[in-house]
């Protein structure tokens, strides 16, 4: 959206493979611009796995690691008013285990559902049939048959902070909603489950990037001394003096590190860090606020018809065939070939 707007990082501020060495592999593919890096990283965020701590212990459940294993421990977790707590069509939810599988309650679903079919190596900008159904099949379950969670309930922030979420998806500023809105909430923080993993093949983990960069209008008459500036903002010192401010400002935590030689032992950060080495993104993330014409906010729209009509009744590959042309038509408009290439 702002291609025609940024000016290229000089080479005195960052070569490419400095540039490349300083921040994390994400880069490469969302800040580069006819072979320039465009724009400079302060922080790093993307998507972990919230558990509230006294609910997973009265369960008997362990930290999921797989997505399966979070299905069982989500069913577990659940409680509706049925006569034995079980959860079925017609049931009220009480205390639901997992915020999955609608796209208006669930804050943050536009990177949950990206993740499940990157895992599931599916091309975002042209999901094909079988992993992309098996990604949306997935989702959507939690609503479709396992009703432990449904679009009468209060947003999953919400309700996680309320104790009535066991298991709920968020970047890491969403600690502070949390804290803010029930001081007294029990809960840590969790890398992402995986698919299953083929060490043998070579299989990594897939986890999600979404943060804020700075640039540097191409119509600047101070384009060299904002370059300087950022340069100046992403040194090691000035990211520990601003993290070091937060703290001092009373939050529990500064912006996660965007450097790969910086490090967090906080139990809210470091599972963010150490996601990052392997965190893509695509232009699906949440809370983007680029307006209704902007592209998050154009593809989210067709990712939710997917969504709803899943859970409505229609078959998944239906879904992603009506979703791919949606894609494509958007992509089309931005000059953005598909399948893209970044």
């Amino acid at each position: 959206m702002f291609k025609n707007d940024l000016s290229p990082i000089p080479p005195t501020v960052y070569s490419a493979s400095e540039f490349e060495s300083v921040f994390y592999p994400t880069v490469k593919s969302d800040l580069r611009l006819s072979g320039n890096y465009v724009a400079i990283p302060l922080e790093i965020d993307g998507l972990a796995m919230f558990i509230n701590d006294e609910l997973l212990d009265k369960s008997g459940q362990s930290v999921p690691a797989t997505w399966e294993d979070l299905r069982t421990a989500a069913k577990s977790l659940s409680v509706c008013d049925s006569e034995d707590g079980t959860c079925s069509s017609g049931d009220r939810i009480l205390i639901s285990g997992a915020a999955l599988g609608t796209a208006d309650n669930v804050d943050h679903w536009q990177d949950i559902l990206a993740i499940l079919m990157l895992q599931n190596n599916v091309n975002l900008s042209a999901p094909a049939e079988g992993p992309a159904e098996d990604a949306l099949s997935f989702y959507t379950v939690f609503t479709r048959s396992d009703r432990i969670w449904d679009s009468t309930l209060p947003p999953s922030t919400r309700s996680f902070a309320a104790g009535k979420l066991a298991i709920y998806f968020a970047p890491s500023w969403r600690v502070f909603d949390l804290q803010a809105i029930n001081p007294q909430l029990k809960f840590s923080v969790h890398p992402l489950p995986q698919l299953p993993l083929d060490s043998a093949r070579g299989e990594k983990p897939v986890t999600w990037a979404s943060y804020w960069v700075e640039g540097v209008n191409k119509k600047s008459l101070n384009s060299a001394a904002a370059w300087e500036f950022l340069k100046f903002l992403s040194s090691k010192e000035s990211l520990a003096k601003l993290y070091q401010q937060a703290v001092i400002s009373g939050r529990s935590f500064g912006e996660p590190y965007s450097r790969k030689d910086m490090t967090d032992s906080s139990q809210f950060v470091q599972p963010y860090l150490s996601q990052a080495p392997n965190a893509r993104s695509w232009y699906m993330a949440s809370d983007t606020f680029d307006g209704p014409t902007g592209i998050n906010t154009r593809l989210s729209a067709h990712f939710a018809a997917a969504v709803n009509s899943v859970n409505q009744g229609r078959s998944p590959a239906e879904a992603v065939k009506t979703l791919s042309a949606g894609i494509n038509q958007v992509l089309s408009q931005y000059g953005l070939a598909s399948p893209l290439t970044p």
